[in-house]
């Protein structure tokens, strides 16, 4: 972790609607990255889901094989990447990952974000870490700001 990194809320999820209240918290605006980190199954696009339901969109699913899912909210894009399948800063940049950031009206949020140096990342959006920590049927949830 950096330097500039700093834990700003911690928050232990009894149930999914718990996941509300980290949501609300959060108090997100266009031009905002998350940075999701958790081992598989930790709750990554379980949080997405329930982030574009308070946006208003119903029907979320995992990127992972299309690598980039778009919604489109009341009042904003989301963009939701999962780069668990890419090796490569090539393979990165192949499938228009930079591009997205391009569009600041929408929220960006990447799950497996160690794929890229955290030096690499726009200094110019607000950048939020999220750790989801399964701990049997609870979740801990630390959420960081970045720079």
């Amino acid at each position: 972790m950096s330097a500039l990194d700093k834990t700003i809320m911690q928050f232990e999820l009894q149930s999914l609607n718990d996941w509300d209240i980290v949501i609300a918290k959060l108090n997100l605006t266009p031009k905002t990255l998350l940075l999701l980190e958790g081992e598989m199954g930790a709750g990554k696009t379980t949080f997405v889901s329930r982030l574009c339901q308070s946006y208003g969109v119903e029907l979320v699913a995992s990127p992972t094989y299309a690598i980039i899912h778009q919604y489109q909210s009341r009042n904003m894009q989301i963009q939701h990447v999962d780069l668990y399948r890419l090796e490569s800063e090539d393979e990165i940049q192949s499938s228009g990952f930079w591009d997205l950031f391009e569009n600041r009206d929408s929220i960006i949020i990447v799950e497996w974000p160690s794929r890229i140096s955290e030096n690499d990342w726009p200094l110019d959006w607000q950048i939020i870490k999220i750790n989801i920590e399964k701990q049997n049927v609870k979740r801990l949830v630390k959420v960081h700001s970045l720079f």
